[in-house]
């Protein structure tokens, strides 16, 4: 039982080390959301494959697609209009248009913006 909790935690601590290098800040911008330069994590281009700093100005929408389903895109934009802390999984695209799940933990920071972390849940059936 010991090992498993180690290998347990040490899954856990791989898990949020990579959420914390894959941070993007998201912006208000218009009537959607971009991704600011500022708050680019330095894993951001091996996760998503876009080069650094490319992601600037990008509107959200644009990452992620048709997998999502229909709620976890309504209660993404809610959040974001309301300014409100949220969890969902997200279908995105990498710079190669790969398609990938992603676990997003957005939350509201000053000036409309959010702090997300982006958690990888890929797998090779979902």
């Amino acid at each position: 039982m010991y090992t498993e909790l180690k290998e347990d935690h040490a899954e856990q601590s791989r898990v949020v080390q990579l959420a914390l290098q894959s941070t993007l800040i998201l912006e208000p911008a218009g009537t959607a959301f971009a991704f600011s330069e500022v708050g680019e994590g330095p894993n951001v281009p091996t996760v998503l494959g876009f080069p650094k700093g490319s992601l600037a100005g990008k509107p959200m929408h644009e990452l992620y697609g048709a997998g999502t389903t229909a709620s976890d895109r309504r209660l993404l934009e809610r959040a974001m209009q309301d300014h409100e802390p949220l969890s969902c999984d997200i279908m995105c695209y990498t710079g190669d248009n790969e398609p990938w799940w992603r676990h997003m933990l957005a939350i509201p920071v000053s000036c409309g913006a959010f702090l997300t972390f982006n958690v990888p849940v890929t797998r090779v059936k979902r």
